[in-house]
């Protein structure tokens, strides 16, 4: 699945995944993140929801 920062940025905000995603970016606009560290991070966090998300269900 190629990476489309567009649908990755949609996946955060139609989850309500707005913590991390914030967070993350105001990182980024802060000048702490660069613009591939941003991203790096902000699949991470969403691979992370997916699985907690997962496991709720499935518990």
């Amino acid at each position: 699945e190629e990476l489309d920062p567009i649908k990755i940025i949609e996946k955060a905000i139609n989850k309500f995944e707005w913590y991390g995603f914030l967070d993350g970016w105001s990182s980024f606009a802060l000048g702490y993140w660069t613009p591939e560290e941003a991203f790096d991070n902000l699949e991470k966090y969403l691979f992370h929801m997916r699985v907690y998300y997962k496991g709720e269900r499935e518990s």
